[in-house]
């Protein structure tokens, strides 16, 4: 991925609300979908390509902590969860902002269209 996309990618991703994550949300970790930039950005931040384990959870899951072996590269679904309106967290995490459902599936659609994907 060129610079310019990386650098959309990483604005569109801190229109995000942070969470003050506790770390019991691994039971998420499986299958999840992501464009081709995030699957890009992924496999270089780490060496590997996402893939999902025994197929039931994302190899990026670290089963000794519960924490995300490629936290600061995973991908948008990863970092909605828990801030949006439809998919609260139920371990009781709070965002400093809530999304709406329409606000996520924008940013959605935008990293879509920034890969030139299908929405």
């Amino acid at each position: 991925m060129n610079r310019k996309k990386r650098a959309k990618l990483h604005d569109i991703y801190r229109e995000i609300p942070n969470i003050a994550c506790k770390g019991h949300c691994s039971v998420a970790c499986g299958f999840i979908a992501m464009s081709k930039g995030e699957y890009e950005e992924m496999r270089k931040a780490t060496g590997r390509k996402p893939s999902v384990v025994r197929g039931d959870r994302c190899n990026y899951l670290n089963l000794e902590t519960g924490r995300c072996n490629a936290y600061d590269a995973r991908p948008a679904v990863c970092r909605l969860y828990g801030v949006v309106d439809v998919m609260p967290c139920v371990f009781g995490c709070v965002p400093e902002k809530m999304l709406t459902e329409g606000e996520a599936r924008h940013i959605m659609d935008r990293i879509s269209s920034l890969f030139g994907e299908p929405r």
